[in-house]
Order: C-alpha cells, then structure tokens, then sequence
C-alpha cells in the first residue's frame, strides 16, 4: 500500500503563514506546523504564496521592534532582576529584585544617529593630511585653532611647542 499524497490542511497553511510572519525559518515553520522538514521542503509550492504574504506584513512589524530594541540600547535603561533562594526541598524561601542600569552603547548611539540623522551625523573616516586639498585644513591648525578656544592650557598642547604640557 502506498503512502497518502500529501495535502496541506487550512490549520497548516494558517500555521505557516503565522510562522512566516514572525520571521521564522524554513526549519522553524516546519516545526511549527507539526511536519517533518523535508516533507515541508517537497511540498512548499503548496505553502509559497502564504509565506510570502507572511514575510511581506511581517518584515515591517520586525524592522520597528529592531529599530526599538537598538534605540533602548543606545539610551539606556533600567532594568530588574530577580533573586531567588531555595532551601533543600526546591520551596523558594527568599526571593530579592534588584533594579539595575544598562548605560548607553557608544556604538549603538553612534550607529542610530547616523541612519536617522545622515546629513547631521554621517561618518566620516578620513584624517586630512598636508596638501590633500587646499580648501581643507590640516591637522596641526586643527589643533592650534582649538588650543586658542580653550580655556585651559592643559586641555590641548600649545601649537607652537608640541613639547609643553
């Protein structure tokens, strides 16, 4: 006897779809849906319009809570962890939360100004060197632009005697 041609059922097509729409992988709606990965790989012709109506809705919703994610890390925040003691018999017997602070990411920072903000904040990676163009300075009246701005002489080294502190 052989075996029985294999018929996606509306649960799942609904499962995938779902599954799609979360950002999962091939291997992950498989599993999702009750079904062995190579079943669904030899059969995904029956799953395709589904999947990719599911990862065209999903993308946007995953790209806002990235963005969210990498803005809360960029920023900052607090957060609170829980402390549980157990005695012998696994009964929790004192339990402590403890909020703590995640500080900025530079990186993090650095990354989200320059994506949402390019005009403002591109990055530039680059030093000017002597005579790479003539509109530009150069390094040294950078720094002896900025030792005159600045309010303390040990701030930056003095232009004309890079030696003295």
């Amino acid at each position: 006897m052989a075996r029985p041609k294999f018929e996606a059922t509306k649960a799942q097509i609904e499962g995938a779809y779902e599954a799609a729409k979360k950002g999962l992988t091939d291997e992950e709606i498989a599993r999702a849906i009750k079904v062995r990965l190579g079943t669904f790989k030899k059969h995904k012709d029956q799953f395709i319009d589904v999947l990719k109506k599911g990862r065209e809705e999903g993308l946007p919703v995953i790209i806002d809570d990235l963005q969210n994610a990498l803005l809360k890390k960029a920023c900052g925040y607090e957060y609170t962890e829980v402390h549980k003691k157990k005695n012998e018999k696994g009964k929790v017997i004192e339990r402590r939360e403890i909020k703590k602070y995640y500080p900025p990411d530079t990186l993090s920072l650095i990354f989200t100004l320059c994506n949402l903000e390019p005009m403002r904040y591109r990055s530039v990676n680059r030093v000017p060197t002597a005579g790479s163009n003539e509109n530009e300075p150069t390094v040294e009246e950078l720094f002896s632009e900025m030792a005159e701005t600045t309010p303390t002489p040990y701030a930056i080294p003095p232009a004309n005697n890079t030696d003295q502190v």
